[in-house]
């Protein structure tokens, strides 16, 4: 299923490059000498040409909706077959031992979901049963429809990482994924939500996060002014907010005062809009003792945790807030002081 439009990414995303190939190339070279018959569904020119010079079997259309991806599909496969697994074209760090799973459960009647950590993913097998339906579904929807009509026919098959379910929605998670996989491939192996970055001052904390986004994923910076404030704002966002002050009169290693009103007026907002969003990943550089000034920031932190993947620079001190986050099953923790 090759028809999206990537309105979302901002241009032609199957043919992007992700580890040195179109994002497509993936899905064809995982899926090679599995199936009696495969073919592409596509309304971009270049992914079919990509596929016929790989003598790969591709549709051409200009129809606009999922049901119609399908029904082309379908149509020019069904006959002599027990089933059709529809793969995306945009999960390139699904694997083939995903796919051979799925398919050492098909049967007769069933259709087949890949589900991680309770959260289904594709791609999807239906058998031959479903096929009428499927030839049939109405306009823009795709094989959710008859899965949801046939609940009691689904079997879903575990897998154990959830990431390989990841479709490249937009350049940054794009970028963030393929820098993953170059760099912290670890991590995606490990199956753990969250990536939590610490170590000493100047160790490259920031530095690490940076270089995991060419482009900054949604997500909150702060950043100090020596002498003057700790600041924060809304990555792509040029509108500065105070959290912190530096304050002459407090002696030991901080002299800095929280600044309650800049988390309350502005970050504690923000961070909820994330939370909320559409976005799978949220990034925080960086979480430190000024936040425990206010206890509803720290509250929102939590449900970021709890809801979404968090990808974050936690500063090295030894503070209950701080060990909870690092101490976290669900973390990753790169300390980089060792």
């Amino acid at each position: 299923m090759a028809s999206g439009l990537g309105v979302r990414f901002g241009g032609n995303k199957l043919m992007a490059e992700f580890n040195g190939k179109p994002m497509i190339q993936h899905i064809l070279d995982i899926t090679d000498n599995m199936f009696k018959s495969r073919v592409v569904v596509t309304r971009n020119s270049e992914v079919k040409a990509l596929c016929e010079a790989q003598n790969i079997p591709v549709i051409f259309h200009e129809f606009p909706y999922r049901s119609d991806t399908i029904r082309l599909g379908l149509k020019s496969i069904k006959s002599d077959i027990d089933g059709c697994m529809f793969c995306l074209a945009d999960q390139p760090l699904l694997t083939r031992k995903t796919i051979e799973t799925i398919l050492e459960n098909t049967d007769k009647d069933l259709i087949v979901k890949p589900v991680s950590s309770g959260k289904p993913g594709s791609p999807v097998w239906f058998s031959n049963k479903y096929f009428d339906e499927l030839l049939n579904l109405p306009q823009d929807l795709g094989g959710n429809y008859v899965a949801k009509k046939h609940s009691d026919s689904i079997k879903y098959v575990e897998i154990n990482n959830e990431y390989e379910f990841q479709d490249m929605d937009t350049r940054a998670l794009k970028d963030f994924y393929e820098q993953l996989t170059i760099q912290l491939s670890s991590f995606l192996i490990s199956g753990k939500r969250h990536i939590v970055i610490t170590g000493d001052k100047g160790s490259g904390k920031t530095t690490l996060i940076n270089s995991l986004m060419a482009d900054k994923l949604p997500g909150l910076t702060s950043w100090v002014v020596r002498g003057e404030a700790v600041y924060i704002k809304e990555n792509g966002q040029d509108k500065e907010h105070i959290i912190g002050l530096y304050d002459d009169s407090l002696t030991g290693k901080i002299n800095m005062r929280i600044n309650p009103d800049g988390f309350t007026s502005f970050a504690v907002s923000a961070l909820d809009k994330l939370i909320n969003s559409e976005t799978s990943w949220i990034s925080i550089d960086e979480i430190g003792f000024l936040e425990t000034g206010c206890p509803s920031y720290i509250e929102k932190l939590e449900e970021a945790f709890s809801k979404k993947h968090v990808i974050a620079v936690v500063r090295k001190q030894d503070l209950p807030f701080l060990n909870a986050i690092k101490s976290r099953e669900d973390v990753y923790l790169i300390d980089k002081s060792i």
